[in-house]
């Protein structure tokens, strides 16, 4: 599922947001604790990641993860 996307990183925040996405995407401090990042800087990177590879996971899926970005970045 993962397997076209060649960075490690990017792979790793992929998978949280596969397991999250179901949930609003996780908490800040989670994202936080996993990535050393903030809460925008995550869902900015991770909705790049997903608009550069279109294989990496099914379109409906994506569109979901894709909508938790969105939201979680007009908070």
């Amino acid at each position: 599922m993962l397997a076209d996307t060649n960075d490690r990183f990017d792979r790793q925040m992929l998978e949280f947001a596969l397991r999250w996405h179901p949930y609003g995407g996780g908490s800040s401090r989670l994202i936080f604790e996993e990535f050393g990042m903030d809460a925008p800087t995550y869902f900015s990177k991770l909705a790049r990641i997903l608009d550069a590879d279109r294989s990496i996971t099914s379109e409906k899926t994506r569109a979901a993860i894709r909508g938790v970005c969105a939201v979680r970045l007009h908070r």
